[in-house]
């Protein structure tokens, strides 16, 4: 009786394992995706596009092979992600690589690539923009001219994690590190003259090592003011979640300052375009993509911000066959090849500009650009061959079916480096995962987390059967899945199957449709 009773019991393990292998999936795992990856990490799939989930699962591979471990010697966290440029860290590489790695937090150290930068921070709040991997040590101290930051997202990036797994845990701890910082920056990299309440920094601080700005100097640098008044918007985010209020009261009031005095100074009613500004307060010529942060800090209004992306969808300037260029084309300096920042095509500020417009009654925009950048990326990826002259003398020339650091605007081809001779460094994620990965899951497919309200946002709007398997936010394990969407003409129909309830909103052509999800299989029906 025993033995029957084992071999019923066995008989019953196989079958719930072979209803799970079914549950994770109907699609195959990938060639060359361990198991590892693909249990651990959401699954994107489309009738149409599925295509785009090569360069997703490529990212991840890549990703991996950028584990690095901290020793005695650099004071560094036993795991973090290395960006894959040198042997040293960058900051703002980190957060980016940061936005997209945390989606797969079970396997990657996302948020301790941050902690690196926390440890390392001095006593009177200083973060170096990079740091050397071999002693931890920066690669240089501040000075006057030379501040030696990288564009401040930390606050951002902890606010997305909030949002992904509902775990506000770090908060308490960072809150303190971001404030003194905040105000490093506040007292070391103030404008002089009549650009007083900008900021500025240097062509390296700011991330656009030869983007032709012109001598803006100490005056104001239009994207680290508007970085700040991003900075500002997520400490205030977190102290009303810790409920810190002195701290948010003290945040509240230096994010309006830095709206006004950005609005007064930066904006140009003729041109509908923020500017970087000299010292005298002289509005600059120069039209780039730093002009853009100011969408994600909520600096423009929403006459503004149309009218930004007016500039955004013009081919004449920001709109090419890659989206979107750094340096507006009707520079005289501007690149079709890139030349890195005098027309390349990068992922943060891709990702930056994406997000800012999702703030906005710009979400369709958003969602095909981040369409066509990631289509873009996977050309590349697919046909692109560099010839042996193109590659610098020590750089990898196995370089086929891979991602790069840029892009060029104009042609399905990696963006020149900055002597505009040699491309840009391949097998980069690095933050190129960005586009593969956080905006095709956010922006193509269109989910939004928000684990803390157990919420998340669908915005629907491709035509094809599309979604994502084995998707978690919060404490819940989901696939969505959009079996048709005929909008505006007809229906959609969406599935959703998840191990608990949630509320879903899902954004169509016709509007928002609000839904209760239950544990299980839902479906839902939307109609004109």
């Amino acid at each position: 009786m025993k033995k029957i009773i084992v071999l019923i019991l066995l008989f019953a393990v196989i079958f719930s394992c072979e209803k799970k292998e079914k549950k994770l999936g109907e699609l195959k795992i990938p060639a060359g995706v361990s198991a590892e990856h693909y249990q651990n990490l959401p699954h994107p799939f489309f009738t149409e596009h599925q295509y785009l989930t090569e360069i997703y699962w490529k990212s991840w591979e890549l990703l991996k092979t950028h584990v690095r471990h901290g020793n005695a010697q650099n004071g560094f966290v036993e795991s973090y992600l290395d960006e894959g440029f040198d042997d040293q860290i960058y900051q703002w590489d980190a957060c980016f690589m940061t936005l997209f790695a945390m989606y797969g937090k079970a396997l990657f150290p996302a948020m301790e690539t941050l902690d690196n930068f926390y440890r390392q921070q001095r006593e009177d709040g200083w973060i170096c923009r990079v740091y050397r991997e071999s002693d931890g040590k920066p690669a240089a101290l501040p000075a006057a001219d030379e501040p030696m930051i990288n564009p401040p997202l930390f606050s951002y990036v902890e606010w997305k994690y909030y949002l992904l797994t509902g775990d506000s845990s770090r908060f308490r701890r960072v809150m303190p590190l971001l404030d003194a910082y905040y105000n490093w920056i506040d007292h070391n990299c103030r404008s002089e003259l009549g650009a007083a309440g900008l900021y500025y920094t240097t062509a390296l601080g700011s991330g656009m090592d030869n983007s032709p700005r012109g001598e803006i100097g100490k005056g104001g640098w239009v994207d680290l003011s508007g970085q700040m008044a991003v900075f500002a918007k997520f400490m205030i985010f977190m102290g009303r979640e810790t409920r810190s209020d002195s701290l948010t009261k003290i945040y509240e009031n230096r994010y309006r300052a830095l709206v006004r005095v950005i609005n007064g100074k930066m904006w140009d009613e003729q041109t509908g375009l923020y500017y970087d500004i000299t010292p005298e307060a002289k509005k600059m010529s120069a039209k780039t993509v730093a002009a853009f942060w100011t969408l994600l800090g909520e600096v423009a209004t929403f006459p503004q911000a149309r009218r930004l992306g007016e500039h955004l969808q013009n081919p004449d300037e920001f709109f090419h066959l890659h989206p979107f260029a750094s340096l507006s084309s009707d520079n005289p300096l501007f690149d079709p090849k890139g030349h890195y920042w005098r027309g390349g095509v990068w992922a943060p500020t891709n990702y930056m500009i994406i997000k800012g417009l999702d703030i906005f009654p710009l979400r369709e925009l958003a969602a095909n650009a981040a369409l066509k950048h990631v289509e873009q990326m996977y050309r590349v990826y697919k046909d692109f061959k560099p010839d042996p002259s193109q590659m610098a003398p020590d750089a990898s020339q196995d370089v086929a079916n891979t991602i790069w650091e840029s892009y060029a605007p104009d042609s399905p081809q990696p963006a020149t480096r900055w002597d505009g001779k040699y491309l840009v460094k391949p097998n980069f994620v690095g933050w190129s995962g960005l586009g593969p990965v956080a905006l095709l899951l956010e922006n193509v497919i269109g989910l939004q987390p928000s684990a803390p309200r157990d919420e998340i946002y669908w915005n629907l709007r491709l035509r094809e059967r599309y979604g994502v398997e084995n998707y978690r936010f919060g404490d819940n394990t989901v696939d969505f899945i959009c079996e048709s969407n005929e909008l505006p003409v007809g229906s959609a129909q969406i599935v959703v199957k998840s191990d608990s309830p949630f509320s879903l909103s899902v954004s169509t052509q016709v509007g928002v449709k609000e839904f209760k999800v239950q544990k299980g299989e839902n479906r839902f029906e939307i109609k004109l």
